[in-house]
Order: C-alpha cells, then sequence, then structure tokens
C-alpha cells in the first residue's frame, strides 16, 4: 500500500502541489504579518501583494532561464530551491517583525512607517521568499516534459492551481485562528522534508543519498518532536523583536484582526492591527468626557443612544451620566471584548457592569441595517476614515440609514482630526468631504472646533450655544468641573464656529461614497501629510495630470506598443505575452475590488478574503482544465483554438461590467438579514466566473507561443507567461490598488480596464486572424 501511495509517477505531481500550497500559505502569512507592522489599510494589502507579485515574476523568469540552461542539472536546483523556500519564508517572518520594531528603521512607536519604508520591508522580506517560489514553477515545468507529459506547461499549472486552492482552505479554516505564523512554517517545512526524502529516493540524483535521506528523516523526526517549543521560541525572540518597548503579555489573531497586549512599567495597551488602540490600565478620559458632553447636551433629553466602536474606557461612562436609559454598543470583535474585560480599571468595569449598557457584539453598520430601534442620538466612535472597513462609517450611505434609525429629533454625531482656529490642505478636504456628505442628508449640520472636531446632524434645529448647554447640564446636575460657562463659551464660540463652516463649505472636496470613497483618499492623504510628506506631490500631480498629460501619457504608450508589436522581430509573440499580462492584471484587480466593494458594504469582509481568492484559483483551475481538454480534443487545430481565445477575451470584458451591476445590487440587499452571507456567496461565484475565464487562457496561450517563437521549451514558455500573468499583477495591485480606485471610485476604475482588455483583444485578433 506505501509503496503504491509512493509511487515514482506520482512525486512531481505532488511536489508541484506542495509548491502551490506553500505559496498561498506563504502569501497569507507575510500580508498578516506585514499589515500588523504597517498598520494597515488596503492600501498597505495592496502594496504588499504587488511586491510579492513582482518578486514572484522575477523568480518565474530567473526560473525558466535556468530551465533551458544546458549546463546545469534542472533537478539538483529544483531540489536545491524546493527545501530553500521554508527556510526563507521562516526568516521572512522574522525579519520582518525585527524591521517593525526598528532593527532597520529609527521609529517612534505609534507611528507608522512611510511608503519608503514599507517598500523597502516589503522587498527585503517578501523579496527572498517570492524569487525562490516564483523559480520553482518553470522549473517543474520543465521536469514534466522531462517525464513526457503532455502539454506539460499546462499540466504543471494546473497541478499547481490544486495545492494553492488546498493551502488557501488550509490557511482559511485551520490554520489562520489555531495556530501562530511561525507553527504554520514549520508545518510547511516538514512536509517539504518528507516530500524531499521522495524526490531524493526516486531521481537517485546523489551518490549518497541513503546517508542523505537518513539524515533528512532524522532532522524530520527532530522537528516534529519538538515541533512546539522551536515554534514557541521563534514566535516570541520575534514578538520580542517587533515589540521592544514592552513586554508581549498577550498575542491573538481574531477572524477580524490581530490583537496584542503590550506591558509597561505597569501600564498595558490594547494594540489592534498594530496600532495603539486603549489603555487597559489608565483610559484617557479627558477627550471621552469632552466629546461626550458636547454631544448629549446638544440634545434636549437624550434617553435611548447607539455608540458605534471605540465606547469601552471612558465615552461609555460619560455619556451613562446624562439620564441615558439604554446604551447601545457595537462592537464587531468579540475578542476584544474578551480583553477589555479582563482589564484594570474600574472605568472600563464599570461601563461592563451597569445594566443600561447593551453590548452587540455586531458590526456598527450592520446592526443599523437590521434593528428596528430608534435612537436619539447616534454616536460614532473616535474612527478615522484611514481603511475602507472604518471609512464605511462617513459615507452617504450609512448617514442615510442613520436617518430612518433616528427618532423625529434624533442627533447623528461623529469626529475627524480638526483645529480650533484654521484647517488647510488635506485636514481641510477631509473635513469639507465628510461636512458635505452628511450635509447632503440632513437639513441641519453643526461644527464644534477642537483638535478633533465634533460634527452634528439633525433634520431638527440644533441650540449650539453655551447658555442652553449650561442650563441644561443644570438640569442634569453635571454642571461644573471643566463645563462651566466659560469653557463652554470658548468651545461653542460662534465666529469661530461659522468662520471654519465656511471655510469647509468654500473647500472643494468630492462627497464620501461606498464606491467613490473621498474621505478615504483624503484620510490617506492627511496621513501621509504626517508619514511620508514628500510623497504627496505624487498623488496630487496624478490628480492634476489633466487632458494634456494623457494626451502625452497617450502618445508614449502608442510608441512603445509600435516598437513591440510591429518593429520588433518576435512582435507575434509578444502580442500575445500582452494579452496575458492584461489577463493577469485584471485578474488581480478583481480580486482587489472585490475585496475593496465588499469591505466598503461589510466592514469585516477579511474574514472571506482568502475564500475569495481560493474560489478564484478554483474557476482558474476548472478554465484551465476545460481549456486543457479541448486543447487535447482539437488535434492541433488552430483555427477553432484562436476563436476560442477571442472569446475568452470578451468574458472577460462581459464579467468586468456584470461585476459593477452586482456590486450595485449587493448594496442595495443590505436590509436583508443574511445579507452578507448572500453576498459572499455571489461573489466566490463571480470569483469563480472571473477566474474560469482568467485561467482558460494560460494553457490556449501556451500552444500558441512555441508556434509564434519557435526557440521557446517548456521551461522558457512556462517562465515567460507565468512572468507576463505575475508582472500583469503587480502592476494591477500597486496602480489599482494604491492610486486609481482611491482616486477615482469603482466605476471609472472598472471603465478603464475594460479599455486595457478591449486593447488586448485588438491586438490578438490581428495576430491570430490570419
Amino acid at each position: 500500500m506505501i509503496k503504491k501511495v509512493f509511487e515514482k509517477s506520482k512525486a512531481l505531481p505532488a511536489t508541484t502541489i506542495l509548491i502551490g500550497f506553500g505559496g498561498m500559505i506563504g502569501q497569507l502569512l507575510l500580508i498578516r504579518v506585514l499589515m500588523v507592522i504597517f498598520y494597515g489599510n488596503e492600501l498597505s494589502l495592496s502594496l504588499v501583494i504587488a511586491n510579492w507579485l513582482l518578486m514572484e515574476g522575477l523568480g518565474s523568469y530567473l526560473g525558466g532561464k535556468l530551465s533551458s540552461c544546458k549546463s546545469i542539472n534542472s533537478r539538483s536546483v529544483f531540489l536545491g530551491l524546493f527545501i530553500i523556500y521554508p527556510f526563507s519564508l521562516i526568516a521572512a517572518i522574522i525579519m520582518a517583525r525585527l524591521i517593525g520594531g526598528g532593527f532597520l528603521f529609527r521609529r517612534i512607536p505609534g507611528l507608522a512607517m512611510n511608503l519608503s519604508q514599507m517598500l523597502i520591508t516589503a522587498l527585503i522580506t517578501i523579496g527572498m521568499t517570492s524569487i525562490v517560489h516564483g523559480s520553482l514553477f518553470p522549473l517543474a515545468a520543465e521536469l514534466f516534459e522531462r517525464e513526457k507529459k503532455e502539454l506539460a506547461v499546462s499540466r504543471a499549472y494546473l497541478t499547481e492551481i490544486i495545492g494553492t486552492i488546498l493551502g488557501g482552505l488550509f490557511f482559511v479554516f485551520i490554520f489562520a485562528q489555531r495556530l501562530k505564523a511561525l507553527e504554520i512554517t514549520t508545518i510547511i517545512l516538514i512536509l517539504h522534508l518528507i516530500i524531499l526524502i521522495w524526490l531524493i529516493n526516486n531521481y537517485k540524483l546523489f551518490s549518497y543519498r541513503y546517508v542523505l535521506n537518513i539524515s533528512l528523516i532524522i532532522v524530520t523526526g527532530v522537528i516534529i518532536i519538538f515541533f512546539n517549543p522551536i515554534s514557541n521560541n521563534l514566535h516570541e525572540y520575534s514578538l520580542r523583536g517587533l515589540w521592544p518597548e514592552g513586554e508581549v503579555v498577550d498575542y491573538r489573531n481574531s477572524i477580524y484582526g490581530n490583537i496584542v497586549t503590550l506591558s509597561r512599567e505597569g501600564e498595558k495597551t490594547l494594540l489592534y492591527d498594530g496600532s495603539p488602540m486603549l489603555s487597559l490600565t489608565n483610559p484617557d478620559i479627558s477627550w471621552s468626557e469632552d466629546y461626550a458632553y458636547l454631544v448629549a447636551a446638544a440634545h434636549e433629553k437624550p434617553e435611548n443612544l447607539l455608540m458605534i466602536g471605540q465606547g469601552i474606557g471612558g465615552p461609555i461612562s460619560f455619556l451613562l451620566e446624562h439620564s441615558i436609559e439604554e446604551l447601545t454598543y457595537t462592537e464587531l470583535d468579540p475578542g476584544l471584548l474578551d480583553i477589555m474585560r479582563d482589564g484594570d480599571s474600574d472605568i472600563i468595569q464599570g461601563e461592563f457592569d451597569d445594566p443600561r449598557v447593551n453590548i452587540i457584539e455586531q458590526d456598527g453598520r450592520l446592526y443599523l441595517n437590521r434593528t428596528e430601534n430608534r435612537y436619539d442620538i447616534i454616536k460614532i466612535g473616535d474612527i478615522d476614515t484611514e481603511t475602507l472597513q472604518t471609512n464605511r462609517f462617513y459615507t452617504e450611505e450609512i448617514f442615510e440609514l442613520a436617518e430612518k434609525r433616528l427618532k423625529d429629533n434624533g442627533i447623528i454625531a461623529f469626529s475627524l482630526p480638526g483645529s480650533y482656529t484654521y484647517m488647510g490642505g488635506e485636514l481641510a478636504l477631509l473635513n469639507s468631504s465628510l461636512y458635505r456628505t452628511v450635509d447632503n442628508v440632513f437639513e441641519n449640520t453643526y461644527l464644534i472646533p477642537g483638535d478633533r472636531n465634533i460634527i452634528l446632524a439633525s433634520n431638527d434645529s440644533l441650540s449650539i450655544e453655551a447658555e442652553v448647554y449650561v442650563e441644561r447640564l443644570r438640569n442634569r446636575g453635571l454642571y461644573g468641573r471643566r463645563f462651566t460657562t466659560g469653557y463652554l463659551e470658548y468651545r461653542l464660540d460662534q465666529s469661530r464656529i461659522d468662520n471654519l463652516t465656511e471655510s469647509l463649505i468654500a473647500t472643494e472636496a468630492r462627497l464620501n461614497r461606498d464606491f467613490n470613497p473621498g474621505g478615504f483618499y483624503y484620510g490617506m492623504l492627511n496621513r501621509a501629510r504626517v508619514i511620508a510628506p514628500e510623497y504627496l506631490n505624487i498623488f496630487y500631480n496624478i490628480g492634476d495630470f489633466g487632458i494634456r498629460g494623457l494626451i502625452i501619457a497617450g502618445i508614449f504608450i502608442l510608441f512603445i506598443c509600435w516598437l513591440l508589436f510591429k518593429r520588433a522581430n518576435n512582435s507575434d509573440a509578444n502580442r500575445l505575452t500582452y494579452l496575458i499580462v492584461t489577463t493577469g492584471g485584471i485578474a488581480m484587480s478583481f480580486d482587489i475590488l472585490i475585496m475593496f466593494a465588499l469591505q466598503s458594504l461589510f466592514g469585516h469582509i477579511y474574514q472571506f478574503s482568502g475564500l475569495f481568492i481560493v474560489a478564484f484559483m478554483g474557476g482558474m483551475f476548472g478554465g484551465g482544465r476545460l481549456a486543457y481538454k479541448f486543447i487535447e480534443s482539437q488535434n492541433g487545430e488552430e483555427v477553432s483554438l484562436k476563436d476560442y481565445l477571442k472569446r475568452l477575451e470578451l468574458g472577460i470584458v462581459g464579467l468586468l461590467l456584470l461585476f459593477i451591476v452586482v456590486i450595485y445590487i449587493l448594496r442595495n440587499i443590505l436590509l436583508i438579514g443574511g445579507s452578507i452571507y448572500i453576498s459572499a456567496i455571489i461573489c466566490v461565484i463571480l470569483a469563480l466566473m472571473a477566474g474560469g475565464v482568467t485561467g482558460a487562457e494560460f494553457p490556449l496561450a501556451t500552444e500558441f507561443l512555441p508556434d509564434l517563437k519557435s526557440s521557446e521549451t517548456a521551461g522558457s514558455t512556462a517562465g515567460r507567461l507565468y512572468t507576463a500573468d505575475l508582472l500583469g499583477g503587480w502592476a494591477a495591485g500597486l496602480i489599482i490598488g494604491i492610486f486609481v480606485f482611491p482616486m477615482t471610485g469603482l466605476v471609472i476604475t472598472i471603465s478603464g480596464l475594460i479599455v486595457i482588455k478591449v486593447s488586448s483583444y485588438l491586438l490578438i485578433y490581428g495576430v491570430l486572424a490570419d
């Protein structure tokens, strides 16, 4: 039985499956680790994925060159790189955490890296790992051909996709919540060692292979026996490097994020996805009191209040002082609540113990969608707009929803980074965008200036005057302490309010909507002003590109196309390669946009992100498999293959159009119970379809390329086209994820992708029409 399982013919397919398995898990692990280090939003996610694909593409190119080099033993190189990969992944995770803790850059704790530091960190940590992994595919394709497998490149491609699907499923449903990053990499190392023993025994490459096999068996056994101590020690060492300024007393991952409790000099700080969130020992109550009092006193008699996020540790306590009968608080991540309940602060314990507090473990926006309750005040916690997950609490769509959940004289309140006297630049754009957006929904909007501006909106007129506030606070027995007549006259100075309000109205900023997130874009610019001011001009120059710039860029692109597709000796092969570049770019864009769009709607879609990737890869396998069978059935009849390829190109255009329609439909079913799961299922189906049409193109292209460029071998063909695919994905991750979508929104982004895919159709129609 064992002999049958470990047949020689199964060794290479099993190895290729493990390559896909380890590659997918490695990518998801590094995304998770680097997102914590970068205090990441969706843009840093795009940066991480783009760098992975770039280095993977470089590795694929090098692997293609190695496979066609007759002076080296491809099998030996393949085995060497195969066993290097898991070690490089372990080193990458440790190095990432050390750099995040200040090993390479001097960093102020709590301050995010700038773009240059993020890019260098990503290249260092991802570079070696993805180059090694990328080189394995063309080498595997070459070995398939040496074993006289028909359609060797397609076989290697489909086999690796099987492993990629399995890796995504294991990571999402088994590894992510149960194991630490370095425990997962140790499992991958063990699997690689087991497969390596199998390969050495089958290929008989080394003179002392029995000694090597025994050595590898011993090493594998030692790692398995001491698996937990080894991984735990590495884990603790890397965490000390990431947070050298304190002791990590609790570290956990939930389906929503990474939660760390850091202890320093008796003070416990809670960090969420790397960013300081709350002091569990001595919460900062000064701003909490100010925000709570200025909001609650704006209402004549607040009885029922809804607070969304950032409420534990002061805000809830101060709101309850205003004779609130019931306060509903929504918090998405139950893991956060568990840690907060164990906090040492009397304030935090009092908030959990108060019978008037109703804590809902649910996303605040989804709660608003589903509840029938109506409130006097809906207060949004101190949530910034620097991620799509948080920006969705300030869009026109949620303000329209909040309007339905407020009583006739109800108030919605939120705060933004601000100023007492003057706002300019990115801060003015951010405040103007959100002020304009809420003012577009409610009849009356008011601004209270401060280090964080407070914005109040209602369909009823509000009395934002010091004497009114004084009277209400006296009646509630709260007048005094900070809130005296003098302080309230200062905070509610009408001339200052009028001046800042007029400046916001005069500032030209676009509204903040789910699929055209102006607040997200301006929040990103405001953050860049602090951590990377040197890069602001890039965004502004792109935004000011104008018609003249587009014409110049268009002429330059046409000149490059003329060189590549007309003058070059291998112009036909270049056109086919361009087709794969565009397909890889659109595949990557589809993954990014589906996560961005659903993140804008539901806020915690990252628990499904691995599932979408798996669905897309599953579609690619299905499409590739159908194309593989279709090629076999045609017996070399190129006419049918050409027609099939053209239809696939048009199918991609059709799916991009369908995507826009589906996403806007999903926005309109949010009120339906279980809408997130309905949406996830629909998007999984979309991902399967998109993966199917893109996956089917690769096997077809591998059949055409050797005919168009006679010097191509299986390894060089795989290297060339796989590199093209990955470079297209890299460009899309960098350009679409970081620039185009934040600046233009969903519809214009999709329109641009359609134009690109139509251009590849026209080019390939010309080369394959003859």
